[in-house]
């Protein structure tokens, strides 16, 4: 039984830090692609080389960390609000929500019956 408890432990951790390692690799070559660094092609089989060398038990930069530099202060949005979509418009739309949400309460209450 405690073998059992082991390898789910195990599991959980592995799959822990490739979750996360994945999510840094797949930021990096997003910014590698939008600044001009890699094309869509060279990123991808960046992406399975990478993989490939972690599942191998290497530890590639670009899963480490993020590999390039984050802006510091002075990263307010700087776009300003649609004068098309009046607060009228937005109190309708909460309204949909509410309602979509109730909607899928009931149907979901409705199955479990």
């Amino acid at each position: 039984m405690a073998w059992r408890f082991r390898i789910r432990w195990l599991w959980k951790s592995l799959c822990n830090r490739f979750k996360e390692g994945a999510n840094f690799l797949a930021i990096n070559l997003a910014n590698d692609i939008i600044t001009g660094k890699k094309d869509v092609k060279s990123a991808r089989d960046f992406y399975a080389t990478s993989i490939k060398e972690m599942i191998n038990g290497g530890k590639p930069e670009y899963m480490q960390k993020l590999v390039f530099n984050v802006a510091n202060g002075n990263t307010a949005d700087a776009d300003a609000p649609s004068s098309i979509i009046t607060e009228d418009d937005m109190m309708k739309a909460k309204k949909m929500n509410e309602m979509m949400k109730k909607e899928m309460m009931e149907k979901d209450m409705g199955m479990k019956k």
